[in-house]
């Protein structure tokens, strides 16, 4: 997870270097014959609310708490409180494939933005 502070707002991507991926997907294939599959995997993110006033928290194509999002909503999040986000199929699966914008050898999805305080 990689978090880049823009215009006020933190920007939540889920990055994977396809190397790492591609020689950790060979070691389990080694050891067990079997190869990983990002879909069949939960990738979950817990976002704890420690700042001292309600921070807003925008989500889409993930369970947030749950309930599944599959447009962009957003969610107040209460001092002390946490929200658990779970990305989506279609999520997890646009990573098997890179975009243009995508530095080489990486695959890069923004999954969530919040407002800072």
């Amino acid at each position: 997870v990689y978090v880049k502070h823009q215009g006020g707002k933190a920007l939540i991507y889920f990055v994977i270097n396809q190397e790492k991926y591609e020689a950790l997907d060979q070691g389990v294939y080694d050891l067990h014959f079997q190869n990983l599959d990002l879909k069949e995997s939960n990738i979950k993110l817990e976002i704890v609310n420690d700042a001292r006033q309600d921070i807003h928290f925008t989500a889409s194509g993930s369970f947030v708490n749950g309930s599944p999002e599959q447009f962009e909503k957003v969610f107040t999040i209460e001092h002390r409180d946490s929200i658990e986000l779970l990305l989506g199929d279609v999520l997890k699966e646009s990573f098997k494939f890179s975009n243009d914008s995508d530095p080489k050898g990486y695959t890069i999805r923004l999954i969530a933005s919040m407002e800072l305080p």
